[in-house]
């Protein structure tokens, strides 16, 4: 490779890094700026945990069906591929799991209850 192709390639790679970063600046302020929950009544709260949990179930098991029907139609880089892919998998489920269980907004005063 020449000079300038060296050159070209460490520009891209610095604006690709750039853009990562400012792009994951503007994620964090918008997650700053979205609503939160100041109270729940204690049936909603469970309502949701309740409906959190079964999603993560459901999307656990549609993760993990469709490893593995990957794993059966493509055989190659098997069976290290999906058994990465299980373990991000479980990952996520144990975290979100354990946030949902600890999610616990405080209650609403009677007057400011829905």
């Amino acid at each position: 490779m020449t000079r300038e192709h060296w050159l070209g390639l460490a520009i891209a790679v610095i604006a690709i890094v750039a853009t990562l970063c400012l792009l994951a600046l503007l994620e964090e302020d918008e997650a700053e700026g979205r609503m939160q929950v100041d109270c729940v009544d204690p049936d909603t709260r469970e309502s949701i945990r309740k409906l959190s949990l079964e999603g993560y179930d459901h999307a656990f098991r549609d993760h993990t069906a469709n490893l593995f029907r990957l794993w059966v139609q493509d055989e190659q880089d098997q069976p290290k591929r999906a058994r990465v892919g299980t373990q991000s998998g479980i990952s996520a489920y144990v975290r979100a799991r354990s946030m949902a269980l600890a999610w616990n907004p405080p209650p609403c005063p009677t007057e400011k209850q829905p």
